[in-house]
């Protein structure tokens, strides 16, 4: 992950969240600022095999909302094996 930026890197601001399941929108809107937005895994939730395609694509589109420049998806036990985040253009991590 290269960190292309104009300004002088002197600290890195990370905002790290987990096991939103469905429920980003819960969170405070927008999250606070930083540089890089990590996902640690359980975004899904469980469902139909429809709903939780809604549901990735949903919080695809909450990602993409937020004002990181980067954002790394950690795949959890409940999400799924591969997943593209197309909006959003996040990261997904799902080997260790």
């Amino acid at each position: 992950l290269a960190y292309e930026n104009k300004k002088r890197l002197e600290s890195l601001d990370l905002v790290v969240i987990s096991d939103t399941h469905g429920f980003e929108g819960q969170l405070s809107q927008p999250l606070p600022a930083g540089d890089i937005l990590l996902h640690l895994g359980d975004f899904a939730f469980e469902g139909s095999v429809e709903s939780e395609y809604k549901g990735f694509a949903a919080f695809d589109l909450w990602l993409a909302r937020q004002p990181h420049d980067y954002k790394v998806v950690v795949r959890g036990n409940h999400d799924p094996w591969a997943y593209d985040f197309p909006k959003s253009k996040a990261m997904y991590v799902t080997k260790p």
